[in-house]
C-alpha cells in the first residue's frame, strides 16, 4: 500500500470520528436543568458552563453564573462581579429603629410670669420604600381633675398668663427651646402644625401626627413642650403620659 492511499484511510477515520462526537452532542439537547430541592432551599435551574450574565425585559429577569469551581464576589470602582453557581444577590429584609431620648421630662416650677419648657430626642432610621411615620397619642396635663387647656390642631405661639399645652420639633427663640432635626440620611420632615418655629400644637386625646421621613432615612428630632398656666390654674402637680408610635412603610 503506497503513502496516499494510507492517508485517505486515515482522513477518512478522523471525519468519522467527529461525525460522532456531532451526534452525540445533539443528542444532549433533550436533557434538561432541574431543580435541586431540600426541607430548607432551593436552587432554581441549575447550569453547568463557563458562561454567565444577567438579563431582562419588562416581563422577566434571569440570573445566570458560569464555572461552579470559581465562587465568590469581587468588585471595584468600575464593576461588581458575582461567581459561583447562580450568585444571586441576597434579599434585604424591611426593618425599622426607633428610640427614645428620655423617659420623662420636668416642665419645672409653673406660673402665670413664665413658661415652662422641656425637651428629649428620639432617634428613628428605616429602609423602608416607603419611609415612617411618627405619631404621639395622649392627654393635656391634669392635677386630678383638673387639667391645662391643650392648644389643639392649629399651631400657635407661646402666651405667658393664658393656659396652653403643647410641643414642637423645631428649635425655637421664644420660649428658647429646642433643635431642628438631624438629617443623617435620606429627608426627614415635620408634619402640618409641628414644623414651625415658635408655634406649638397638641390635641388631646387624639393621635399627633409628628414626623415624616422618605424611604432610606435616617433622623434625629429633639421633641420640644411648654406649658403655660393663668392666674386662676388650680395649683399642685400636673403630669401626663404620650405615647410615641414609629411605624415603617414598607
Amino acid at each position: 500500500m503506497d503513502k496516499k492511499s494510507i492517508k485517505k484511510k486515515i482522513s477518512r477515520g478522523t471525519l468519522l470520528f467527529f461525525s460522532m462526537v456531532l451526534f452525540c452532542i445533539s443528542g444532549v439537547s433533550i436533557l434538561y436543568a432541574a431543580e435541586l430541592t431540600s426541607t430548607n432551599f432551593i436552587i432554581r435551574d441549575p447550569v453547568l458552563g463557563t458562561g454567565s450574565g444577567y438579563g431582562s425585559s419588562a416581563s422577566f429577569q434571569n440570573n445566570s453564573s458560569g464555572n461552579i469551581n470559581i465562587q465568590g464576589y469581587g468588585s471595584s470602582l468600575n464593576f461588581i462581579n458575582q461567581y459561583g453557581f447562580l450568585y444571586y444577590p441576597g434579599a434585604v429584609e424591611p426593618s425599622i429603629t426607633f428610640s427614645l431620648g428620655a423617659n420623662s421630662v420636668p416642665l419645672g416650677t409653673l406660673s402665670p410670669s413664665s413658661t415652662g419648657t422641656g425637651s428629649h430626642t428620639f432617634d428613628i432610621a428605616t429602609n423602608g420604600s416607603g419611609g415612617f411615620v411618627v405619631t404621639s397619642q395622649g392627654s393635656t396635663l391634669a392635677n386630678g381633675g383638673a387639667v391645662i387647656n391643650a392648644i389643639g390642631g392649629t399651631a400657635t405661639t407661646s402666651t405667658s398668663g393664658t393656659e396652653q399645652f403643647g410641643l414642637n420639633l423645631r428649635n425655637n427663640a421664644t420660649p428658647n427651646v429646642g433643635v431642628d432635626v438631624v438629617e443623617n440620611s435620606a429627608t426627614c420632615s415635620y408634619s402640618s402644625g409641628f414644623g414651625t418655629v415658635d408655634n406649638f400644637k397638641f390635641v388631646s386625646g387624639s393621635l399627633n401626627t409628628l414626623a415624616t421621613g422618605s424611604s432610606n432615612s435616617d433622623c434625629q428630632y429633639t421633641v420640644s413642650y411648654i406649658a403655660n398656666v393663668s392666674s386662676i390654674t388650680d395649683s399642685g402637680s400636673y403630669t401626663t403620659t404620650l405615647d410615641f408610635i414609629a411605624t415603617g412603610t414598607f
